[in-house]
C-alpha cells in the first residue's frame, strides 16, 4: 500500500508497530495451570526444529512468564490507546 503513509509521515513519531501472538487463559484459571502452561509452551518453542522453522519465517520466538506478558499487553493497550487519541482515528 505504498498510498498509505508511515505512521512517522502521519505526525505520529516514535511508534513502532509489531505483529506478536501469544497463548492466553480464560482470567480465573488457576496459577498452577497457567504456570505449567507456560513452562510447556516455552519448551516446545526451544524444540531446534521448531526454533528454526519460525526463524525461517521470520519470527522471533520472545519467551517469558505470565508477568512478563501481562506487562507487555498493558504496554501495548497504553500505547496504542494513545495513538488512538491522537490520530484520532474511528471504527467504522
Amino acid at each position: 500500500m505504498p498510498e498509505l503513509p508511515t505512521m512517522a509521515e502521519a505526525g505520529l513519531r516514535g511508534y513502532e508497530a509489531t505483529a506478536w501472538f501469544a497463548l492466553l487463559a480464560p482470567a480465573k484459571t488457576l496459577g498452577a495451570v497457567i504456570t505449567r502452561l507456560n513452562s510447556e509452551v516455552v519448551g516446545i518453542l526451544q524444540l531446534p526444529d521448531l526454533k528454526e522453522r519460525l526463524a525461517a519465517q521470520g519470527a522471533d520466538t520472545s519467551l517469558g512468564t505470565p508477568a512478563e506478558l501481562d506487562g507487555h499487553i498493558r504496554s501495548e493497550l497504553t500505547k496504542w490507546a494513545k495513538v488512538i487519541r491522537e490520530s484520532g482515528a474511528r471504527a467504522e
